[in-house]
């Protein structure tokens, strides 16, 4: 029998991610959604308490970054609606008493949450000049993570090397489905991210290379013989 191996669990790598996220009520999970997720996965006995954990952990992250975009279009929507009221009171301000408006203004100092509010405004156009459909991400996020545990319980763990191929009958597919939520096809967001993975790759390799040949310079092809056939 396959022993547990030294790997981290996604538990552990998406730790950081999560803490990184706001805090939001504790988030309940689909039992089904966790049941299916383990079909796939195929833990081993012993194993079955830290893959479950990862599916969980995983669950969370997907959620969370959900929250997190509906959270910042409510900010957007807060912020705009601030900002109309406090134009109204500086104008309901202008017909006050001198006197009074003077002493209203050491109470509540108005162009200052005015201008704070024109601030937010732009940073959020700035932050999001493209606005992509919400399920978007929530795919990459289901494909993205799938990807990573197929990787980790099936391919590392079991020698299942063929876990993770693009195919609506893979492992990779079918875990993406699950932690997506519903029936959607994943093909084009499953090969964009896997494209974005081999660039990843490539660039460190380039970049091990490089460092390799800096490092030993007598490797190098001379000149007089790059031509010789």
């Amino acid at each position: 029998m396959n022993q547990p191996t030294g790997h981290p669990t996604m538990a552990q790598l998406l730790a950081l991610l999560l803490e990184r996220l706001p805090e939001w009520p504790p988030i309940k999970h689909d039992e089904r959604k966790i049941r299916a997720a383990l079909h796939v996965l195929m833990p081993e006995p012993e194993w079955r308490h830290d893959c479950r954990e990862d599916i969980e952990t995983t669950l969370t992250l997907i959620e969370k970054n959900e929250l997190s975009r509906r959270r910042s279009e409510q900010d957007k929507r807060a912020t705009a609606k601030l900002l109309a009221a406090l134009k109204k009171a500086q104008s309901a301000k202008a017909e006050l008493a001198w006197l009074d408006a003077r002493q209203f203004e050491n109470v509540c100092n108005l162009q200052a949450g005015i201008a704070f509010c024109d601030r937010e405004e732009d940073e959020q156009k700035q932050a999001a000049p493209r606005k992509p459909r919400p399920s978007s991400h929530r795919k990459f996020d289901a494909v993205q993570t799938a990807y990573h545990l197929v990787q980790l319980w099936l391919v590392v763990r079991r020698g299942i090397f063929d876990a993770g191929r693009l195919s609506d009958q893979s492992s990779w597919y079918k875990l993406s489905v699950i932690l997506f939520g519903k029936d959607a096809n994943l093909l084009s967001h499953m090969s964009r991210y896997r494209e974005a993975m081999d660039r990843a790759h490539a660039a460190i390799a380039d970049g091990k290379d490089g460092r390799r040949v800096r490092r030993k310079p007598s490797q190098i092809v001379p000149v007089s013989d790059a031509g010789a056939d």
